[in-house]
């Protein structure tokens, strides 16, 4: 077996289907672990929300403030028929035009391969 070839092989990224250069490292090649599926271009469109810039009940994004709570949370909040019941969202990631299509690609055209990212 040619080590050079197996280490130089591309990877086909599941997002956008183009190839990109995988890291290989010992715990790939012995199995511990796997390697990305998805290229570093599209694993860049992924915006992380930082809890300490969210709201506290949705995570909406927001600039600076922390322990704050956005306008929909609070009149959820003071509502007589929604105030009783508790309600909290975490969301790891922004729900950009990027990460919309993913999920559209997932849940309505049936493309199940992408839950691996």
């Amino acid at each position: 077996m040619n080590w050079k070839v197996v280490m130089e092989e591309a990877e086909t990224c599941i997002l956008c289907a183009e190839p990109f250069k995988g890291t290989m490292s010992w715990a790939v090649f012995w199995g511990m672990t796997t390697g990305s599926n998805v290229c570093e271009r599209c694993r860049e469109k992924f915006e992380l929300i930082h809890k300490k810039k969210s709201c506290n009940g949705c995570s909406k994004p927001h600039s600076s403030e922390e322990h704050w709570l956005c306008d929909d949370c609070t009149r959820w909040q003071k509502d007589p028929f929604w105030s009783e019941y508790p309600f909290l969202n975490r969301s790891l990631y922004s729900y950009t035009s990027f990460l919309k299509e993913m999920m559209a690609r997932f849940k309505y055209r049936g493309d199940a391969f992408i839950a691996g990212v």
